[in-house]
Protein backbone atom coordinates (compact mmCIF):
# COMPACT_ATOMS: atom_id res chain seq x y z
CA UNK A 1 0.00 0.00 0.00
CA UNK A 2 1.27 3.69 -0.55
CA UNK A 3 1.97 5.79 2.27
CA UNK A 4 3.24 8.64 -0.22
CA UNK A 5 1.98 10.69 -2.96
CA UNK A 6 5.64 10.20 -4.75
CA UNK A 7 5.04 6.29 -4.23
CA UNK A 8 2.67 6.04 -7.18
CA UNK A 9 2.92 7.25 -11.07
CA UNK A 10 -0.21 7.50 -13.04
CA UNK A 11 -4.06 6.32 -12.37
CA UNK A 12 -5.86 7.94 -10.10
CA UNK A 13 -5.36 8.19 -6.46
CA UNK A 14 -6.13 5.74 -4.05
CA UNK A 15 -8.40 6.07 -0.63
CA UNK A 16 -5.95 8.64 1.81
CA UNK A 17 -7.99 7.34 4.52
CA UNK A 18 -6.54 3.84 4.12
CA UNK A 19 -3.42 5.04 3.95
CA UNK A 20 -3.04 6.46 6.71
CA UNK A 21 -5.03 3.59 8.70
CA UNK A 22 -1.34 1.68 7.30
CA UNK A 23 0.57 4.61 8.14
CA UNK A 24 -0.70 4.56 11.45
CA UNK A 25 -0.10 0.46 12.18
CA UNK A 26 3.31 0.94 11.07
CA UNK A 27 3.57 4.14 13.94
CA UNK A 28 2.01 1.91 16.75
CA UNK A 29 3.78 -1.01 16.33
CA UNK A 30 7.29 0.65 15.88
CA UNK A 31 8.33 -0.55 12.45
CA UNK A 32 10.97 0.36 10.35
CA UNK A 33 10.56 0.36 6.79
CA UNK A 34 14.16 -1.13 4.96
CA UNK A 35 15.54 0.79 2.77
CA UNK A 36 15.44 -0.56 -1.36
CA UNK A 37 18.17 -0.55 -3.85
CA UNK A 38 17.16 0.23 -7.45
CA UNK A 39 13.59 1.34 -7.83
CA UNK A 40 11.43 2.67 -6.29
CA UNK A 41 8.52 0.79 -7.45
CA UNK A 42 7.14 -2.96 -6.55
CA UNK A 43 4.26 -2.80 -9.03
CA UNK A 44 3.86 -2.02 -12.62
CA UNK A 45 0.39 -1.92 -14.69
CA UNK A 46 1.26 -0.47 -17.96
CA UNK A 47 1.34 3.50 -17.33
CA UNK A 48 0.85 3.40 -13.49
CA UNK A 49 3.90 2.31 -11.41
CA UNK A 50 3.07 1.98 -7.15
CA UNK A 51 5.32 0.98 -4.89
CA UNK A 52 2.64 -1.53 -2.72
CA UNK A 53 5.25 -4.03 -1.38
CA UNK A 54 7.64 -2.59 1.43
CA UNK A 55 9.93 -4.55 4.06
CA UNK A 56 9.45 -3.73 7.75
CA UNK A 57 10.75 -4.73 10.82
CA UNK A 58 11.54 -3.51 14.18
CA UNK A 59 14.24 -2.04 15.78
CA UNK A 60 15.67 -4.51 17.35
CA UNK A 61 15.59 -6.82 13.95
CA UNK A 62 17.66 -3.51 12.46
CA UNK A 63 20.05 -3.25 14.90
CA UNK A 64 21.40 -6.42 14.83
CA UNK A 65 20.97 -6.78 11.07
CA UNK A 66 22.29 -2.83 10.74
CA UNK A 67 23.80 -2.82 7.32
CA UNK A 68 21.00 -4.95 5.36
CA UNK A 69 19.52 -4.53 2.07
CA UNK A 70 16.11 -4.55 0.07
CA UNK A 71 16.44 -5.01 -3.67
CA UNK A 72 13.90 -4.97 -5.74
CA UNK A 73 13.61 -7.55 -8.53
CA UNK A 74 12.69 -6.94 -11.79
CA UNK A 75 8.91 -7.82 -13.42
CA UNK A 76 9.64 -10.74 -15.58
CA UNK A 77 5.97 -12.52 -15.54
CA UNK A 78 3.52 -10.43 -12.91
CA UNK A 79 2.84 -7.04 -12.18
CA UNK A 80 4.41 -7.30 -8.78
CA UNK A 81 8.43 -7.59 -8.26
CA UNK A 82 9.98 -9.95 -5.77
CA UNK A 83 12.19 -8.89 -2.88
CA UNK A 84 15.67 -9.73 -2.24
CA UNK A 85 16.58 -8.95 1.27
CA UNK A 86 20.50 -9.13 1.82
CA UNK A 87 20.46 -9.77 5.69
CA UNK A 88 23.78 -8.78 6.57
CA UNK A 89 25.25 -8.33 10.38
CA UNK A 90 26.53 -10.76 12.73
CA UNK A 91 22.99 -12.04 13.47
CA UNK A 92 23.87 -12.18 17.16
CA UNK A 93 22.57 -9.50 19.90
CA UNK A 94 25.34 -7.16 20.89
CA UNK A 95 24.25 -7.50 24.56
CA UNK A 96 23.51 -9.34 27.17
CA UNK A 97 19.69 -10.08 28.18
CA UNK A 98 18.30 -8.55 30.62
CA UNK A 99 17.92 -10.87 34.01
CA UNK A 100 16.70 -10.27 37.16
CA UNK A 101 16.38 -12.45 40.15
CA UNK A 102 14.54 -12.06 42.91
CA UNK A 103 12.66 -13.76 46.19
CA UNK A 104 9.24 -14.28 46.79
CA UNK A 105 8.40 -13.68 49.62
Amino acid sequence: MILFDYEKTGGAYGNRHCCQAFENCIYDYNLLDLAYAISIFTCNRGQVFERLGRVLCNPYWQYIFSDSKVTHLPFPTSDHCGFWIQMIGDGQRKTKPFKFFGTMA
